[in-house]
């Protein structure tokens, strides 16, 4: 399974470079843009932001919830890296994400009212242009403060630290003197000791090699996973020298009321770059980044997922069996037969009725049904709604079915036609009778 999800993203990858695009990522959003802009008979306009950022205001300056295309830079940093592969004066075109969330809004509202541009590009980079050097140099000065007033480590190496500077550098300069520098060596290292272990034992010499060579594998994964890092985000900051129009959606904004324009922030050109990155953007990736990313990075003993709900292991298992057969019955001589895919449909099916039907979130619904796959579909599509499920047994006679109800004071029952006209026909008149509003599906 390894070999194929690796030789598969490698055949990805190989085929976006083909088309031109750097990265599986950018390649897939094209072919996302390719199938929208094939429809004819829907209101559609495509949306392209840049590097998404922390946010700059909204909902709290620095607001960040993932891994984002500078925080691998910014971290090697607030480790002591000083040298960046990065060209110049390429820009690294980046947005904050509250920007992002106006202007799809705007374009939004624009789609359901009247016919809109196709794209929307959503970057800085062609009013307020932030390129790598002076980006590499802001973080330099970051790490200077970082290093100056860091409590813990040796007082005097951060002292040392502090007082390199950040620079760019060239690919080849990097690869030279830097951290692939640093992984060849420890992969040196690390095959030479395995060579030189006894494969006899060797009591404290082979504990000694042991200690000396875990040390030397996680320098060599570290260094690894950086090297890597840099690779993935080099199209970013050496190579592609784009420059994004976003004279569409200026246009769009411009047409908001003064009243209205604080509450939809598009304001790319008005940005203090020094601000954003040393007082938004890196304090708010110390705060809810950081903290837990070197956590991730360890390696975890592997256990077995536990599920938050039984909505949650649908979903997944749904999913990720979408084409095998879920459930099979024989009627009438026929087999029938329904997919996880099939299943998760119907189910949500089921959910979109009772919504429609006023269920609410907490109500309890009564599942009156023979042993048969909508069962299943009813019993996942009612907690998918919100509702309560209470299963009562198909062979329950009338009044058991009334006074469960009486109990449970379901909001409805779903049943099968066949034991509605068979065997519950009567039902409905004895749930009023008994003072129950409860309907019948």
């Amino acid at each position: 399974k390894v070999w194929i999800r690796e030789r598969l993203t490698d055949l990805g990858v190989e085929r976006a470079k083909w088309w031109g695009w750097p990265n599986i990522y950018t390649y897939t959003k094209s072919l996302g843009e390719q199938v929208v802009a094939a429809e004819s008979d829907i209101a559609w306009a495509i949306v392209r932001p840049s590097i998404v950022e922390s946010a700059q205001s909204f909902p709290f300056p620095g607001w960040n919830e993932g891994f984002t295309t500078t925080a691998p830079l910014i971290f090697l940093a607030l480790k002591g890296q000083t040298k960046f592969p990065a060209e110049n004066k390429l820009i690294l075109d980046i947005i904050p994400v509250d920007f992002i969330a106006a202007a799809v809004l705007t374009t939004t509202a624009q789609v359901c009212v009247e016919k809109s541009q196709q794209v929307y590009q959503l970057a800085s980079g062609d009013s307020n242009p932030n390129r790598m050097e002076r980006i590499v140099t802001l973080l330099g000065l970051y790490k200077r403060k970082y290093f100056q007033n860091k409590e813990t480590g040796n007082k005097w190496f951060n002292e040392i630290i502090a007082r390199l500077e950040s620079r760019t550098v060239t690919t080849e300069h990097f690869d030279r003197t830097s951290l692939p520098m640093y992984n060849k060596a420890a992969k040196k290292v690390s095959g030479w000791l395995d060579k030189v272990r006894p494969s006899w034992g060797g009591g404290k010499v082979t504990e000694l090699i042991d200690q000396v060579k875990e040390g030397v594998d996680k320098i060599e994964k570290f260094t690894s996973e950086t090297k890597e890092a840099f690779d993935l985000f080099r199209p970013f900051t050496n190579e592609n020298q784009y420059v994004f129009r976003c004279d569409n959606i200026r246009k769009l904004i411009a047409r908001v009321s003064q009243a209205e324009r604080h509450l939809l922030p598009w304001t790319p050109a008005e940005l203090d770059w020094y601000n954003y990155w040393l007082e938004v953007h890196i304090p708010g990736l110390e705060k809810w980044v950081f903290p837990t990313f070197e956590e991730d990075l360890e390696e975890k003993p592997k256990r077995v997922y536990t599920y938050r709900d039984l909505i949650e292991l649908f979903e997944t298992t749904t999913k990720r069996h979408a084409r095998r057969v879920a459930m099979r019955i024989e009627r009438d001589g026929v087999e029938e037969r329904y997919t996880y895919a099939e299943l998760r449909e119907l189910a949500n099916r089921v959910g979109a009725f009772l919504i429609s039907q006023n269920v609410a979130s907490g109500e309890r619904i009564m599942l009156l049904a023979e042993n048969s796959p909508e069962w299943g579909m009813c019993y996942f599509g009612a907690l998918k709604a919100g509702a309560v499920c209470i299963p009562v047994d198909s062979k329950s006679t009338i009044d058991e079915v009334v006074n469960i109800s009486r109990s449970g004071t379901p909001i409805g029952i779903i049943t099968s036609d066949d034991l509605l006209l068979n065997k519950f026909l009567e039902l409905q008149d004895k749930l009023i009778v008994s003072g129950l509003s409860t309907r019948i599906w």
